[in-house]
């Protein structure tokens, strides 16, 4: 029985890892093979052809970065955009200080209060629908931003570019977190995040933060119908878009840091809500689901057996299922390593300081913790039947619609630890 059991956890961890190094080969392949994009073309140049780019921002409370955030979006290259500013309430927190910040601003400013906060879908797409309802007719591009995210002058150039494609419906950039702080809950938001960039890149799934669409393909592919009951903008793009033939393009040097910090618990809430996306509006959601689960059991598993092994069983199969165990472990560190190794060089620059890095003694410790506490959060979000996102409570019910409880207009809280009801967690994804 033992020797059995041994050799099924030992496959199990083996076609595990093997499907790891897969998957985070193709992602730094595909970046490799996504450097030959075209780079001339209409939105390509930064000259008149550029798209008539609407930046939609939406906004809930005083985020720690908005006024950064906001201020990076007006020293834009691109020739040809407006910005649009969404709030819940006239009252929002957010309101007088960005004001203040735009009252000289040469680009193009509207502001959008919803009146309508729809039961059954997110303030957050609620804010998106408000805005491109409102939109004008020459307007080519929606640019999606997060309140969270300081982009780089040429960032819309970069977002829109692709779209020039006619095959490509949608450009999304990648997010990467490197916090000011260095505490067990920052280096696990950012460990997670870059373990979540092969599969995001493998299903292609868009990040809302950094996220273009052509106005065309929001009618062709009926995405106002398909938000107007979501939980999030993004996360079912691909599947939507591949429906008319049309794709989502990865943005390879695309990356944008965020440095806000964060705590142990507000880490953890925050991975079982990016989890619940996918739950509700992907359908890998099962393959992402068993890649944790699976996870799980080789990790509590094969030491476990081994304990075992150790008092009934043979000597070889205690030490298979230890080495096998490190062997998982040290694999998961250098993966994780690769992809930052592969995101700076495609960003240009390093984001990690070497006492930072996802290899450093910090970064091992906090790999080994996900690793143990990951099937608990997949567990969670796939169990999950209400959820906080800024203060409002929501409901998720079958076939993956959800309810809000009751819209409550932003209320600062004391904490700035990024929680989600904290300012410092503006985006889903």
């Amino acid at each position: 029985m033992i020797n059995w059991l041994t050799w099924v956890l030992i496959g199990l961890a083996a076609g595990l890892t093997i499907m790891q190094i897969a998957f985070v080969w193709w992602y730094q392949r595909d970046k490799i093979n996504n450097e030959s994009l075209p780079t001339e073309g209409k939105g390509f140049s930064g000259g008149p052809d550029s798209f008539a780019t609407a930046v939609v921002l939406c906004l809930r409370g005083l985020d720690p970065s908005v006024l950064l955030c906001v201020q990076a979006l007006l020293k834009l290259d691109h020739p040809n955009f407006e910005l649009h500013l969404v709030v819940d309430s006239p009252d929002d927190p957010a309101v007088e200080p960005l004001r203040s910040l735009l009252v000289d601003s040469k680009i193009p400013v509207t502001w959008h209060t919803l009146t309508n906060h729809a039961k059954h879908r997110s303030l957050k797409c609620s804010a998106i629908l408000a805005a491109i309802e409102q939109l004008a007719p020459e307007i080519e591009v929606v640019a999606l931003v997060d309140a969270d995210v300081i982009v780089p002058p040429n960032w819309l150039q970069k977002l829109t570019g692709p779209l020039a494609n006619p095959e490509v419906g949608a450009a999304s950039g990648s997010r990467w977190f490197e916090p000011e702080g260095a505490g067990v809950g920052e280096t696990l938001r950012k460990i997670w995040t870059a373990a979540a960039l092969p599969q995001m890149s493998m299903y292609h799934i868009a990040w809302g933060g950094s996220l273009a669409i052509r106005t065309d393909v929001i009618d062709r592919c009926r995405l106002r119908e398909l938000w107007s009951d979501a939980f999030c903008e993004d996360t079912m793009l691909a599947e939507s878009l591949a429906a008319e033939q049309l794709r989502v393009q990865l943005v390879d040097d695309l990356i944008l840091t965020n440095r806000e910090s964060t705590g142990f618990g507000d880490a953890c809430r925050w991975i079982t809500r990016q989890l619940l996306t996918v739950r509700l509006h992907h359908s890998n959601w099962y393959a992402v689901a068993a890649h944790g689960l699976i996870g799980g059991v080789c990790f509590y598993g094969m030491p476990l057996l081994a304990i075992v092994s150790f008092l009934f069983g043979p000597p070889v199969a205690r030490v298979l299922l230890m080495v096998g165990w490190l062997v998982q472990l040290v694999v998961n560190v250098w993966l994780v390593r690769w992809i930052e190794l592969t995101n700076n060089r495609r960003s240009g620059e390093e984001l990690s300081s070497t006492a930072q890095t996802t290899s450093s003694p910090r970064g091992v410790f906090t790999n080994f913790v996900l690793q143990a506490i990951y099937p608990g959060l997949v567990i969670g979000s796939a169990c999950c039947k209400a959820v906080s996102w800024r203060g409002i409570r929501y409901r998720i019910l079958p076939r993956g619609k959800i309810e809000m409880q009751e819209f409550k207009p932003y209320v600062e809280l004391p904490s700035s630890s990024g929680c989600d009801d904290q300012p410092s967690l503006n985006s889903i994804h």
